[in-house]
């Protein structure tokens, strides 16, 4: 999700997102494993503040969604971690 497409109300994910965005990018461009798997636990750290916002609403379908996306962030992060093992 680019910073243009995130219209999360919330103020929470609109912080963390330019983040997450700017430690996605740095994954993206390394060529190494193991410089992978560092900003990979970055990354790891920072979407976390998702998984444990004190605003967290069940019923706020943002809130739903914001779940969704750091859920599928977490298992990035570990599959790029896993592979640092592999090597």
């Amino acid at each position: 999700m680019s910073g243009e497409d995130a219209k999360m109300p919330c103020s929470t994910f609109q912080k963390q997102e330019l983040v997450i965005q700017d430690i996605t990018a740095k994954i993206n461009e390394a060529t190494d494993v193991r410089e992978k798997a560092e900003l990979a636990r970055k990354l790891r750290e920072e979407v976390d503040t998702f998984c444990s916002c004190p605003d967290r609403d069940e019923e706020d379908s943002g809130c739903n969604i914001c779940r969704i996306i750091a859920n599928a962030r977490v298992k990035t992060a570990d599959l790029i971690i896993d592979a640092e093992k592999l090597v």
